[in-house]
């Protein structure tokens, strides 16, 4: 017995110190909350939790996840889907609330059904976990209620972490918008000019290949590619990283290699071109001039996935480019125009 119990204190300090931990969680929304949900419920010792979300106040609840997931068919019954929203909206005014003697109307062993409102920045939407416990007193039940409220504000805290790390992101990403467009803008002609956005993105980013397209008479045509001062438009690769930007402009839609879980875009280009180059990771992404798209930036990378905020960058710095070399495009194209109609005209 005292080594039983001295494992349940371990696997609860555990628990503390996993739940202190997500305070300053920085991953994504759909880790977060299956994480803080099951060590919310390894914390109230209960059997099978459930986090429910309303988007307003007259919104119906949604199951947003729960834990473990194969016990979910305990609240399936139009019952206990009645009891676990009562107990939902009991709690988001009490904060935490509970009902007991409920055996004989869910699985064996279970006995009460508790709820904690968790806090969120946002004013319309409401979060409650409820849980499945076994029997428990009254003064048991105080006492863990007591213990919920203080991982309360934990979603609250996460969502102000998330706040405070992209408005850091944001500075960071227009400090380096700035940095890219003072250099676009020192080049008077378009090609050094896109060799300079290249060059720049494929530095700041540990790119091995960075490349640009422009559409040219209804096709995405190769403009320029990072440190190759020329190529040959014949070239196989050259054809093949057209083929991966009109399938991205024809979508106008940034794409990844691999494609993200939630993708629906066609990769088929992507995939051939990945496998014959030997191109683990790539990211596509579509150059828009009043909404419109014009060109397609493609990125390569040996070591990484691209990540959110760096794809987020990636579309800032693409943003801020677009005018200035569509502008300085069509200079050089009026210019040679002009040129070449000069030309014709001084030849007798």
């Amino acid at each position: 017995m005292p080594h039983a119990q001295e494992q349940q204190e371990v696997t609860r300090a555990q628990v503390i110190e996993n739940l202190e931990k997500m305070r300053q969680y920085d991953g994504p929304p759909k880790t977060f909350w299956p994480t803080l949900l099951e060590n919310s419920a390894r914390l109230a010792e209960a059997g099978f939790g459930l986090i429910l979300i309303q988007d307003s106040v007259d919104s119906p609840w949604k199951i947003l996840c729960a834990w473990p997931p194969r016990e979910r068919g305990l609240v399936q019954s139009a019952e206990m889907i009645k009891k676990v929203e009562a107990i939902a909206e009991t709690s988001l005014t009490k904060k935490c609330a509970w009902e007991r003697n409920l055996s004989g109307r869910v699985g064996d062993g279970y006995d009460t059904l508790l709820g904690l409102r968790f806090e969120l920045i946002e004013e319309n939407c409401q979060s409650v976990a409820v849980f499945l416990l076994g029997h428990r007193t009254e003064e048991s039940l105080q006492g863990l209620a007591t213990n919920l409220r203080l991982i309360a504000d934990t979603p609250a805290i996460y969502q102000l972490g998330r706040m405070a790390r992209q408005s850091r992101d944001d500075v960071g990403q227009f400090s380096e918008a700035l940095d890219l467009m003072l250099l676009i803008n020192a080049e008077k002609h378009y090609l050094a000019a896109a060799m300079t956005f290249c060059n720049e993105i494929a530095a700041r980013y540990q790119c091995g290949r960075v490349s640009l397209g422009w559409l040219e008479g209804g096709y995405v045509r190769l403009q320029a590619i990072s440190h190759m001062e020329r190529f040959e438009k014949k070239m196989e690769v050259v054809q093949a990283l057209e083929s991966v930007m009109e399938e991205a402009f024809d979508q106008d839609e940034e794409i990844t290699w691999p494609p993200a879980d939630d993708s629906t875009a066609i990769t088929r280009n992507h995939e051939v071109y990945a496998r014959e180059q030997s191109v683990p990771f790539m990211a596509c992404l579509p150059l828009r001039l009043e909404e419109a798209p014009v060109a397609v930036l493609c990125c390569e990378r040996a070591e990484q996935a691209f990540t959110l905020p760096e794809l987020r960058g990636l579309r800032v710095l693409c943003d801020q480019a677009t005018r200035r070399l569509s502008d300085l495009k069509e200079h050089d194209r009026w210019f040679g125009a002009r040129l070449a109609a000069d030309l014709r005209k001084s030849i007798p």
